[in-house]
């Protein structure tokens, strides 16, 4: 009995795995031009968002469309201390030269902090941040 409880967690455990934000290595499959617009991502989408610091690191997040543009952002502890390695986030503003998979397609990006309050507000409150929490970051993805 107690090796079929064993093998019953494993199966779980593998069927949960691919919904865990593990770091992965670099994307693989095709690499198409970014569209003029992001509006078929309606509702939170998941997404792969690959680093280059130093090495291709890839790690799933929520994106999102606001007004065709596509958009992620952190949660609030993005800037807290890590037991292993840098935050996407840290990355990102030492790098913003990204890539992001969707729906199998890579897009080549380069991500933009946005900062204006007005703006981040508006943003984050489309997405049910009312009010917008301190310490998220916010970012505007656009072709390079």
């Amino acid at each position: 009995m107690r090796w079929a409880i064993g093998i019953g967690a494993v199966v779980v455990a593998l069927g949960v795995a691919k919904f865990l934000i593990l770091p992965r290595g670099e994307l693989s499959g095709p690499v198409v031009p970014a569209p003029a617009s992001w509006e078929l991502i309606i509702d939170d989408h998941l997404c792969l968002l690959e680093t280059r610091s130093p090495e291709p690191r890839s790690v799933r997040v929520g994106c999102y469309s606001v007004d065709g543009a596509l958009y992620v952002h952190s949660h609030r502890w993005a800037d807290g201390p890590r037991l292993i390695g840098k935050s996407w986030v840290a990355e990102v503003a030492r790098n913003p030269a990204v890539r992001m998979e969707h729906e199998g397609k890579i897009y080549e990006l380069l991500a933009i902090e946005v900062s204006d309050p007005k703006q981040r507000n508006r943003i984050l409150s489309a997405r049910g941040h009312e009010p917008p929490p301190e310490g998220m970051h916010l970012f505007r993805f656009v072709s390079r």
